[in-house]
């Protein structure tokens, strides 16, 4: 997963639990324990293979609160655009995607990157 190697690389120490994902296979595809600047943050994963369009942030609420019961909400897909991140941010999301940037927020810890401003382009053979 190129988030837990970036996250790496900026030293923040990570322990992914995936016990709770185990027992809640429904609910959650791993629990993050990051720690940073001796702050720990809990975030709860939902994987997905396809970044949600803006249109689509309300249908997102139940599963976030459903994430919530395990840590912070978050979402981790292929590609967040600035202004999607914000919208992530203001729906209560913390986000990650495929190209390294990233927006994690728990109490007393905000880890942020952004290293590309647009997708990668698959080249053609």
């Amino acid at each position: 997963m190129r988030l837990i190697r970036e996250l790496r690389q900026l030293g923040v120490g990570i322990v992914v639990d995936r016990s709770v994902a185990v027992a809640n296979a429904k609910n959650l595809d791993a629990v993050l324990v990051l720690r940073a600047n001796g702050v720990d943050g809990r975030f709860a994963t939902e994987c997905r293979d396809r970044t949600p369009y803006p249109n689509e942030l309300k249908q997102l609420d139940t599963r976030r609160e459903i994430l919530s019961k395990y840590g912070e909400p978050l979402l981790i897909v292929p590609f967040v655009s600035k202004s999607l991140g914000e919208r992530l941010r203001t729906a209560g999301w913390s986000w990650a995607d495929s190209e390294g940037n990233l927006d994690l927020r728990s109490p007393g810890l905000v880890l942020r990157q952004r290293l590309s401003a647009t997708r990668t382009k698959l080249k053609k053979a």
